[in-house]
């Protein structure tokens, strides 16, 4: 499997378009949605080296005209596989157009350092601003148990490792011993499938997830996928029981589009959950995504995939 990461905004793109539209695997605690989301607001901006940054802020005005709605406020930030963005001050908030187009400005075509890397901020992403209370982030991660299992082995045995092509899922229920060659049995290693990590505090001091999430693995078998009552029961259980149904009908269909489009790798933090009045319902928001899509399925979901670029890390080429 061949993974290749995502721009955020065209994560973003893909996952409203077929939130919707995706089957999913069982009924969810919800009625089968009557209309489709509406296109999302993504101001999905890029600076060439020999860019002239006013010109590229100025033709955001044509591409995206609500920009310019009075008393909008947006958000501002890099487009470029950098994570912690907020910690390193890279997220601009709660901002009108003018301040967001400024601080871009500032910043694009600028080498920046964010912890060891340094790069050139040339991908930037403009998009409505979502107040909410801090306690209405969540953090949702799913993950082919083959990058789950990359995770453990570079845990236990600080060597970064990377799957390839032609090795067998089987091999890996062993892993190598730190600083070898030898593979030693490895015990508590997950069945073939996908992982869900689920969080009731995210944000950008969700701290260690693999500690701290709960967690559901999905089987290869989808005739075994949970039912809503386990999903609640597993991941919801330090969440307003409210907001439990709405949750559980966002999980599953989040889960179908995974699997409709044949992601790796899709994380949401945070994931903001909104109640309203009476606190029976809730608006969700997904406001930070990172998505890998496995291109050997590109055969079976380029269509799916038309916009989606696969951009170069901060300090890659």
């Amino acid at each position: 499997m061949s993974a290749k990461s995502i721009l955020e905004a065209d994560g973003k793109a893909i996952l409203n378009y077929h939130l919707t539209r995706a089957p999913v695997i069982k009924p969810t605690p919800l009625p089968t949605p009557t209309k489709h989301n509406p296109p999302p607001r993504l101001c999905s901006l890029h600076f060439p080296e020999d860019a002239n940054v006013e010109d590229v802020l100025n033709q955001a005005e044509v591409t995206y005209p609500w920009v310019l709605q009075p008393g909008t406020k947006f958000v501002a930030k890099p487009d470029q596989l950098i994570k912690r963005r907020g910690k390193s001050g890279l997220l601009a908030l709660n901002k009108t157009w003018a301040e967001a187009r400024a601080w871009i400005a500032e910043r694009a075509g600028k080498e920046v350092k964010v912890e060891t890397t340094h790069g050139v901020l040339r991908q930037f992403l403009v998009e409505p601003f979502v107040p909410h209370p801090q306690d209405t982030e969540y953090y949702i991660n799913i993950m082919s148990v083959r990058d789950a299992l990359r995770r453990l082995i570079v845990r236990k045995t600080g060597r970064n490792f990377f799957w390839q092509p032609g090795q067998e899922f089987a091999r890996f229920m062993a892993f190598p011993a730190h600083g070898s060659n030898k593979w030693i049995p490895a015990t508590g290693l997950p069945f073939p499938g996908d992982w869900i990590l689920f969080t009731h505090e995210g944000g950008v001091d969700v701290g260690d997830v693999d500690a701290k999430a709960e967690k559901l693995l999905i089987p290869v078998d989808l005739s075994q996928y949970p039912s809503n009552d386990e999903i609640a029961a597993t991941l919801l259980k330090k969440v307003p029981k409210g907001v439990h149904n709405v949750l559980v009908d966002f999980i599953s269909r989040l889960y179908a589009v995974y699997v409709e489009c044949q992601f790796t790798y899709l994380e949401i933090n945070p994931l903001v959950v909104i109640p309203n009045e009476d606190a029976t319902s809730a608006s969700v928001h997904f406001l930070d995504l990172a998505a890998k899509l496995d291109q050997t399925a590109d055969f079976e979901c380029g269509v799916k995939w038309a916009i989606a670029r696969s951009p170069a890390a901060l300090g890659q080429h």
